[in-house]
């Protein structure tokens, strides 16, 4: 999200100013032009599809009592995908003219979409599911390491989508 906060002050023309300048180094800006259109579409999937997750993962931070906390934690999850789904189109028009290239904003709600039910779906099976069928001695690295799992999937994941 960052990046897009960045996009929406205006980087872009600073970074063309100092382009411009020859007394201006560029050492630290060249990370700005290898922001390709695939690169942005992925931070812009990546910042919308990891909220839920991102929400989950303060929620077990302040009570990591899985057991006792994960049917709140679920429907805290399940609420997120519904901000996430319920932005205006106006939201999703922005994101898409920060990505550029030919990405609509349909194309992008529809990717974003997709990443976030297949992170539910894996956090659902990895975490939630699994701690119903457990017995009491679930340690709490068994329970981050299941956790820090279901994370990594859905990004991989909406990074290949076209």
């Amino acid at each position: 999200m960052p990046f897009f906060l960045s996009l929406s002050l205006g980087v872009e023309g600073l970074v063309k100013l100092c382009d411009d300048n020859t007394d201006v180094t560029m050492f630290n800006l060249n990370g700005f032009r290898k922001a390709s259109t695939g690169v942005r579409r992925y931070l812009a999937v990546a910042a919308c599809a990891s909220f839920p997750l991102d929400s989950a993962s303060i929620a077990f931070l302040e009570d990591d009592r899985l057991l006792l906390v994960g049917s709140d934690v679920w429907s805290d999850m399940v609420r997120d995908v519904g901000y996430v789904l319920g932005l205006p189109s106006i939201g999703w028009t922005t994101f898409a003219n920060f990505v550029g290239g030919d990405v609509s904003a349909d194309d992008l709600r529809r990717i974003t979409m997709k990443s976030i039910h297949i992170s539910m779906a894996y956090s659902y099976r990895e975490v939630f599911f699994s701690s119903r069928h457990v017995h009491f001695g679930l340690r709490r690295a068994t329970f981050w390491r299941m956790w820090r799992s279901s994370l990594r999937v859905p990004l991989l994941m909406c990074a290949t989508l076209p």
